[in-house]
């Protein structure tokens, strides 16, 4: 078996585009190797599937462009089916460029969240259709290039895959690389937006534009947001932060945020929540709410400690008092946080389901392809957490609590405001049908 490290220093990234021969030694060694190198490849997608897609895309290699090829690559690697899994960096000459919009996929439908100055009329619009072809089916076809071990991690990352002009083209909703027309709903009219892609820098890597995983702008964009108050709700506010904390008096709410299991700032993790857990066992506090909506992992061993302390807390871990607010973008590490927090105390788990699988595939290991220089992550380690019946595709949220266009674009916050109005015997779930 080759390893990693090997397969890295053999590699030497081209300073122009691939030939088709090239392209060619590169499907073949993805062929041979990504099996290899993945804890259980066929989990999700069987050897004669994958061998018929790779064949397929060798036999096309002559009439397809770069841009094309690299798409069916990301087929290829999303239908791995894990969200550790998947295309993990371009080089420049191949990165895919950006439409001056950002996307999110809310309970009520696609909407423009934020977009540039320039098309500022538009935004908060919900997205009906992308050159003539509905939403719905839109969706559908970018599902197929998009990494996830559930469907709550493809509803996060599908919106990104959508102002990829070069996706949007390569899987036939687009007629032009260089624009796309989307047919917005706006609170005045259905109108439609053509949009071109924003520029490359020098070096040829894309310019971003509004940023990307943060909700809404980036900070310092001159971009427009679709939430009409100035003032960002709370767990919107320091999106950035690994980790903080506040109490709200109205409610006696202490509230956390943690976006990285990982130390913080100078301290541990658990020394962090240790802090945190003290000072609410001292004050006027009647819920205790963990917020992890923002957190995609880090290190999941260091977990334990944390859980001790939420064990060892009276005044905290007790029913109807402590509650944890999950989501799509909750994965990885996150997961493992939630799977103890579930096993080893009385949480209340509010919001939406998480966008991974309590037992799931991680630690990812990179191998690149020899002559593009594309980056592909794949798992190499079986988290068990739950045991091997558990066969969840998330973890559902005990009260259900989405997000809708209308709650971002007034500043809203279902999840907490749940929490904090939470009575006993309104526990409410099966809002997300099967999993």
């Amino acid at each position: 078996m080759v390893t990693t490290a090997l397969l890295l220093a053999a590699t030497d990234v081209l300073g122009r585009s691939p030939t088709k021969s090239e392209w060619a030694d590169d499907v073949r060694f993805l062929r041979e190797e990504l099996p290899k190198h993945h804890k259980n490849f066929f989990h999700s997608t069987t050897k004669t599937d994958f061998e018929a897609v790779v064949a397929a895309l060798e036999r096309r290699l002559p009439e397809l462009s770069d841009a094309q090829i690299v798409v069916e690559i990301q087929k290829i690697t999303s239908s791995i089916g894990d969200g550790h899994s998947g295309v993990h960096d371009l080089p420049p000459g191949l990165a895919q460029r950006f439409l001056p919009l950002k996307l999110y996929l809310y309970a009520d439908g696609v909407f423009i969240q934020a977009i540039d100055p320039a098309h500022a009329e538009f935004v908060g619009g919900e997205v009906l259709a992308i050159d003539e072809v509905p939403i719905d089916e839109v969706l559908r076809r970018v599902r197929t290039v998009t990494e996830g071990t559930n469907d709550m991690a493809r509803r996060d990352f599908m919106p990104f895959r959508m102002v990829h002009p070069e996706i949007l083209q390569a899987l036939d909703v687009t007629h032009d690389i260089e624009s796309a027309t989307f047919m917005v709903k706006t609170t005045v009219a259905v109108k439609e937006l053509t949009l071109h892609p924003l520029p490359r820098a020098a070096d040829g890597t894309p310019d971003r534009g509004g940023g990307w995983f943060l909700m809404g702008p980036k900070p310092g964009s001159n971009w427009i947001d679709a939430r009409r108050s100035p003032a960002a709700p709370l767990w919107l506010k320091n999106q950035t932060k690994p980790f903080w904390h506040a109490y709200l008096t109205a409610t006696k709410t202490f509230y956390v945020q943690c976006n990285l299991v990982g130390d913080q700032d100078g301290k541990s993790l658990s020394q962090a929540f240790d802090e945190v857990i003290r000072e609410a066992s001292v004050s006027a506090t009647e819920r205790f709410v963990l917020d992890l909506r923002l957190n995609g992992g880090g290190d999941n061993s260091l977990l334990m400690p944390v859980i001790h302390a939420f064990i060892r807390a009276d005044k905290i871990d007790r029913p109807g008092r402590f509650f944890v607010l999950i989501g799509r973008r909750t994965q990885s590490a996150a997961q493992n946080f939630v799977n103890l927090l579930q096993i080893h105390t009385h949480a209340i788990f509010v919001g939406e389901p998480t966008g991974e699988s309590p037992n799931h595939y991680g630690d990812p290991e990179l191998v690149k392809l020899p002559h593009s220089g594309i980056e592909i992550n794949l798992s190499t380690v079986w988290w068990q957490d739950m045991g091997p019946r558990d066969e969840r595709r998330w973890t559902e949220p005990q009260i259900a609590a989405p997000l809708r266009s209308s709650d971002y674009r007034d500043g809203r916050d279902p999840a907490l405001e749940a929490a904090e109005s939470y009575r006993p015997g309104g526990l409410h779930s099966g809002q997300y049908g099967k999993q």
